[in-house]
């Protein structure tokens, strides 16, 4: 063990504002019941809050990576393959969806949601009905 922390002279990193707002378990409850198993909205958080992925890797998943109660997955970011277990509760969510598009994810003409620009963000903020303070509104995070 060292005597001194050689981390003392460092210079702190500076921040700028707080970060982004971790949703809590009531915010969660919430959204959940304003939108039904079976909508776009109740689905993009499933998928962000049960996989604990990017928005950019959930944007791109779809039934084709779905393998029994497993979901393969291979990071846009860091592009490391990862298999991840299905959730019972994404399991019930992915039920709903039919196995027609690429995506689990798509718009009114069938096309993925891009992670950038409109994206999941606008599904998940544009249709909810009761008010949150706008400035913490953002994704589920988990990390």
């Amino acid at each position: 063990m060292i005597e001194s922390n050689p981390a003392t002279n460092i210079k702190r990193y500076k921040s700028h504002g707080t970060g982004f707002h971790p949703w809590t378990e009531d915010e969660i409850a919430k959204f959940e019941a304003a939108h039904a198993i079976g909508t776009k909205p109740r689905l993009a958080h499933a998928l962000l809050l049960y996989t604990g992925q990017r928005v950019s890797d959930v944007c791109r998943m779809g039934w084709q990576h779905v393998n029994g109660d497993l979901i393969a997955v291979r990071q846009k970011k860091t592009s490391t393959p990862l298999m991840l277990p299905l959730h019972p509760e994404l399991k019930a969510m992915l039920a709903a969806v039919p196995r027609t598009n690429l995506t689990f994810i798509v718009n009114e003409r069938g096309a993925a949601f891009p992670a950038q620009g409109l994206g999941l963000a606008v599904i998940l903020r544009g249709q909810i009905p009761y008010r949150y303070n706008p400035s913490r509104m953002q994704l589920p995070r988990l990390r």
